[in-house]
């Protein structure tokens, strides 16, 4: 399904059984699965070109697993629970999009592939 933001003028496609979850910041969530420690999700968001270091640097625990001039992937922890966190940014016009992914990191190997083909999907109109 490939879902279209109408103000915030984008578009990314989601895998089956992948759901809308918040209008602000649009955030999408994975099917329901008991198994897992919470919800894989996927944020979209907007603002200044941010240095994935910094990122890192900012996060409670955060331990930079790779990163690139527009990705970043790493764990650290949100609310006390462990967590990857793999962003991809798109810069138009000097502002930075922000794709980011969560998951808990034993889910981190079996969504991978999703979330870099949901990421892969982001476009502007």
């Amino acid at each position: 399904m490939t879902f279209a933001h109408p103000l915030l003028e984008f578009s990314l496609d989601l895998p089956a059984g992948w759901r809308p979850v918040a209008d602000v910041p649009p955030t999408f969530a994975a099917p329901d699965d008991p198994a897992r420690s919470f919800v894989p999700n996927i944020v979209v968001t907007t603002g200044d070109p941010a240095d994935p270091v910094a990122v890192a640097d900012g996060l409670l625990g955060a331990w930079l697993i790779d990163a690139g001039p527009d990705h970043i992937l790493l764990h650290h922890l949100e609310r006390d629970v462990p967590t990857v966190l793999e962003q991809w940014w798109t810069v138009r016009d000097g502002r930075a999009w922000v794709v980011s992914a969560s998951c808990a990191p034993l889910d981190y190997d079996a969504l991978a592939d999703t979330f870099a083909a949901i990421a892969g999907s982001f476009a502007l109109r």
